[in-house]
């Protein structure tokens, strides 16, 4: 098999044959940038002459077809969800507002959406390749592995992922896929809190990650059994998130 070889698979940890083309960030979320011609742009941090490609963002001799298979219907479901999100295409149930922005609230599976998400962490951890040379989790890695293969991820204190819209800042609906280009750290206590940015048109997705998350974590990330929110957080805060990767807003790539 010219695009397989055997070895032992990151997530089942078998010795099995491995596929040549794991994709870390799904193909269907490429789906959000491409044009017609089926390029993409992406874009490293602090520049906006992102590059064009057909196809990104797969490695080679990490898992076994049944395990990247596992994945599929849940990244599928998240992209249905994206999708309707930015095509404004679904209506939340409930909206609140404050005065740091809005938030979205919508009656869907989080656990589907948490889970995908967290692969798609966990595969840019362990991945060789280059665009995804910021998201090192260390040791911590094997813990996000654990708690997806044993189906225990649904903890809030376990890695929390939070949802943005950005389609508020100066209508951006950029053509551009950006894996996290920068880490922000800060410490609470004796602990230190990582957080990774991943970036799609109109979505900005926020990792927390920890080997022991122990702020206050009651109104962050993805909740089992509740409402999913996507926060659209004001003009001025989301600028300043954004700014990191994109080093003028108005020069990006739009639809």
């Amino acid at each position: 098999m010219a695009n397989s070889f055997l070895g032992r698979c990151k997530y089942c940890y078998q010795t099995k044959v491995l596929i040549k083309n794991t994709h870390i960030i799904p193909r269907c979320f490429q789906k959000f940038v491409k044009d017609d011609d089926n390029k993409m742009t992406m874009i490293t941090a602090g520049k906006n002459n992102g590059k064009e490609v057909y196809n990104a963002f797969w490695d080679s001799g990490l898992l076994c077809a049944d395990c990247d298979n596992s994945f599929s219907s849940d990244e599928n479901y998240t992209y249905q969800f994206f999708k309707q999100f930015r095509d404004q295409a679904i209506e939340p149930v409930n909206v609140v507002k404050d005065p740091h922005g809005i938030t979205f609230q919508y009656d869907i599976d989080t656990k589907r959406i948490k889970r995908c998400l967290l692969s798609i962490l966990w595969r840019m951890a362990i991945s060789k390749r280059s665009e995804f040379k910021n998201v090192d989790l260390g040791k911590i890695a094997v813990l996000l592995r654990d708690g997806l293969y044993n189906n225990t991820f649904m903890k809030d204190t376990f890695f929390p992922v939070s949802i943005l819209s950005s389609r508020n800042v100066n209508n951006l609906k950029a053509k551009v896929l950006s894996p996290p280009t920068l880490k922000v750290k800060f410490q609470h206590r004796f602990n230190y809190v990582y957080i990774y940015t991943l970036y799609l048109p109109d979505i900005v997705i926020l990792f927390y990650a920890s080997q022991q998350m122990k702020v206050n974590v009651q109104n962050i990330g993805i909740k089992e059994h509740v409402l999913l929110e996507v926060n659209q957080e004001n003009g001025e805060l989301m600028n300043e998130l954004l700014s990191g990767t994109f080093k003028n807003l108005n020069d990006v790539p739009r639809f």
